[in-house]
């Protein structure tokens, strides 16, 4: 029979279990007697042990936290003798090094560390690491015909369970992730050769229609800034789009008619589109040899 202060302090220890569980440990106490506690230990990977499933028994006296209690390993595993009390400094066999401050996570923490060591003490066994693993391959199929453990830990089945489908269902996300992430990328590289090509296409148009554009700006730009000496203003009418100048290019005899120079659509752009004064009386334009004085005709 329990006392007040175990029977506290193990209800205690559960929750505390519950909220934070420990790595590779399972513990609960049975429903029937609060001082019988059931544990399973999984087997720390890289070693003999590896995936082994260790059910086993931890036996509180009414005193605890002030005695240690026994520890027994059901399930054979090559390093304890099965069902057997162990002989540890955190067991029963050593009252006198008990602390307790200690709890039912420091006594499997330091179960599981003895387990994989080299120490040896009463209730250990030598056996090779091929038998070890064994050991550990046919570790839950033992525990399966074990009744005992079937009924304590119908709560851990349901929980594993749980927990393996939800494991299953995160490693389904991410392998799916994983999928979409390369089919992204596979899409994104062929769109970007394609883009890549486009604009290359893109360009070399563009290129086209700027020499294009160019060309025409330069044959049809008049600077409306020059300015011509002369002490009136210039009329313009529209010059005919032929190159030959005709009478419909001047409006009178009295002054001098502007007209673009047919070389600026040919020459250089020189800054300023070349001008022609075609002196009254004459339908003769400059010369190119001599583009900057007009022709006087005798």
């Amino acid at each position: 029979m329990a006392t007040v202060a175990a029977q506290k302090r193990l209800t205690k220890e559960y929750k505390n279990l519950k909220a934070e569980p420990i790595d590779l440990v399972f513990a609960k106490p049975s429903e029937s007697n609060i001082l019988q506690w059931h544990y399973i230990i999984t087997g720390p990977p890289d070693t003999p042990f590896q995936g082994g499933e260790y059910y086993g028994l931890l036996t509180f006296p009414p005193q605890y936290p002030f005695k240690p209690p026994a520890i027994k390993m059901i399930t054979p595993n090559g390093r304890f003798q099965p069902n057997t009390r162990l002989c540890l400094s955190i067991s029963d066999y050593h009252p006198e090094t008990w602390n307790p401050a200690w709890s039912v996570g420091t006594i499997l923490t330091g179960l599981t560390s003895f387990m994989t060591s080299q120490e040896v003490a009463s209730g250990c066994v030598k056996t090779s690491e091929s038998a070890k693993i064994t050991y550990s391959k046919n570790s839950a199929k033992f525990n399966r015909s074990n009744e005992n453990f079937l009924r304590e830990f119908k709560e851990y089945f349901a929980e594993k369970e749980e927990r393996e489908d939800y494991e299953e269902r995160i490693r389904e996300r991410e392998l799916k992730a994983k999928k979409d992430r390369e089919e992204a990328e596979k899409r994104a590289l062929a769109n970007g050769i394609a883009t890549n090509g486009t604009n290359t296409h893109l360009k070399r148009n563009l290129s086209t229609t700027s020499n294009v554009s160019e060309t025409s700006k330069r044959a049809m730009t008049i600077d409306l800034d020059t300015k011509v000496d002369s002490p009136d203003s210039f009329n313009f009418n529209e010059v005919d789009e032929v190159d030959e100048l005709d009478d419909n290019d001047f409006l009178s005899d009295e002054d001098g008619v502007v007209v673009l120079d047919e070389s600026d659509q040919e020459d250089e752009l020189d800054g300023e589109p070349d001008v022609v004064v075609v002196e009254k009386g004459t339908q003769k334009k400059k010369s190119k040899s001599n583009p900057t004085d007009p022709i006087v005709i005798d």
